[in-house]
C-alpha cells in the first residue's frame, strides 16, 4: 500500500483542517511539474484531488488552505537522504 501523510492546517483564529494524501504517481508527478510552471495553483490542486485520500474538504474549496497543503505535501515527499556511489 502507498504510503500517506496526514498534513494538519491551523489558521490564525486556531481553525483546523487537516488531510491525508498519499504519495503521487509518475504520471501525476509529471502533469503537476508541468503545469507548476505556468499556473501553480492548478497544479496545487491536481496535486491534491490526484492524491487525496481523505480529510475536511474545506481544503479543497479554499485556495490559501490548498496552497498551504500543497506545500508540505511537497516538502514531506522529497528524500531525507540521497547518495550517489559509484
Amino acid at each position: 500500500m502507498a504510503k500517506t501523510v496526514k498534513i494538519q492546517v491551523e489558521l490564525d483564529g486556531g481553525e483546523q483542517y487537516r488531510c491525508e494524501l498519499h504519495r503521487p504517481s509518475i504520471e501525476t508527478l509529471s502533469v503537476v511539474n508541468k503545469l507548476s510552471k505556468s499556473d501553480e495553483v492548478k497544479a496545487a490542486q491536481i496535486l491534491v484531488s490526484q492524491c487525496w485520500v481523505s480529510g475536511d474538504e474545506e481544503i479543497r474549496q479554499d485556495g490559501l488552505l490548498l496552497l498551504a497543503v500543497a506545500g508540505e505535501f511537497g516538502k514531506s515527499n522529497q528524500p531525507k537522504v540521497s547518495v550517489v556511489k559509484n
